[in-house]
């Protein structure tokens, strides 16, 4: 009779382990869950830009604005359209952005020996605290320099124009 009773008394305390188990882990699954459903979300968001010159067309360049006031730009296909000898992996094709007040404040250089057709852009970070307004990314440009030659390409919102 002894040993029985020990062992509905284990029982028993293991069942209201077993509980208060249960309980504490449904609490902090609560309070994680309110967490994320209750917590501000994040603002992203971007704008695509694109242009073309006589030589060169910009394709899917991306200004991301970021959370914290931050932007961010990224990706972008260089690519010579011009007519003649492409210059890209025959000689150094440079570009550099200028922001709205013709500051530079991205560059690249493609030094690959391989013939392409077009080059990554690459990608940073806005050196701004205060990203700027749509109205001043319609004012970025582009200069692409190869061969001795210079071209400016201003850069718009949306996809380039199918001319």
């Amino acid at each position: 009779m002894g040993k029985k009773l020990r062992t509905e008394e284990f029982v028993i305390a293991t069942k209201k382990n077993l509980f208060i188990l249960i309980g504490a882990l449904s609490v902090t699954n609560l309070i994680t869950l309110s967490y994320f459903l209750f917590k501000e979300p994040k603002q992203y968001s971007y704008v695509y830009l694109s242009g073309k010159s006589s030589n060169w067309q910009i394709d899917d360049y991306v200004v991301s604005f970021l959370p914290d006031n931050h932007f961010s730009f990224k990706r972008g296909t260089l690519t010579f359209i011009g007519t003649g000898d492409n210059p890209l992996g025959i000689t150094t094709v440079e570009f550099e952005i200028y922001d709205h007040n013709n500051v530079n404040f991205a560059r690249g250089v493609n030094f690959s020996e391989e013939v392409s057709n077009n080059m990554k852009m690459g990608e940073g970070e806005g050196f701004e605290n205060n990203p700027p307004s749509i109205s001043k990314i319609e004012k970025w440009y582009v200069i692409v320099r190869w061969a001795g030659k210079e071209e400016k390409i201003e850069l718009n919102l949306g996809p380039p124009s199918l001319e």
